[in-house]
């Protein structure tokens, strides 16, 4: 019988007759059908891939054509507000200008600078009037000026901010930002005044 048939026809004869699933050997493991083999055990990975640092964008530069070698002069900021916050309001705003500028060769007075050249001639950094604003940074020899007032209604704090070119006396633009409290809007004086450049 073996001669006449060959062996894999004698194995299958043989799981008909016992009902049983066959094995399939590999070497010295035995894998079953249906079941995985405890010799084979699964391998989850947890690793993952790290994320792609994220770059912050450069701020910005200058779309109101302001030329090179031009200075643009930021006073004192005047309001209902602690002296302390409101030379931080003006702080932002130079930073604003600074950012805006940077890459067209402008240059943003300090305030140091500014209130040296003022001091000497007897002036001050701020202006009570908004009419003097113009013709204190034509004084300081500023092409262009950035000034801020605060105003205290109701339950509201309001900035309004203003860029104006001294040549010409002429307002170029204004910006208006309010919050509930000096602090809170002392976050929003920087990005309004960066929109006066653009």
């Amino acid at each position: 019988m073996t001669a006449r048939y060959p062996a894999a026809m004698l194995l299958l004869c043989a799981v008909a007759l016992t009902g049983c699933p066959p094995a399939y050997s590999s070497g010295a493991r035995s894998i079953k059908a249906g079941r995985p083999s405890a010799s084979f055990p699964t391998v989850w990975s947890d690793r993952s891939e790290a994320p792609a640092p994220i770059r912050q964008a450069a701020p910005a530069p200058s779309t109101l054509g302001i030329a090179t070698g031009k200075r643009i002069a930021v006073l004192e900021f005047r309001g209902p507000v602690q002296t302390e916050l409101l030379a931080t309001f003006a702080d932002e705003a130079r930073g604003a200008a600074l950012d805006a500028t940077r890459t067209n060769g402008v240059t943003v007075m300090t305030r140091e600078s500014t209130a040296l050249i003022l001091k000497d001639m007897g002036r001050s950094t701020t202006c009570e009037e908004g009419e003097c604003e113009v013709e204190t940074a034509r004084n300081i020899g500023a092409d262009y000026v950035l000034t801020g007032e605060v105003i205290h209604v109701m339950d509201t704090y309001i900035a309004t901010i203003k860029l104006h070119e001294t040549d010409t006396g002429s307002l170029l633009g204004t910006e208006r930002v309010q919050a509930a409290d000096p602090l809170a809007l002392l976050d929003l004086i920087r990005p309004a005044s960066a929109r006066l450049f653009h």
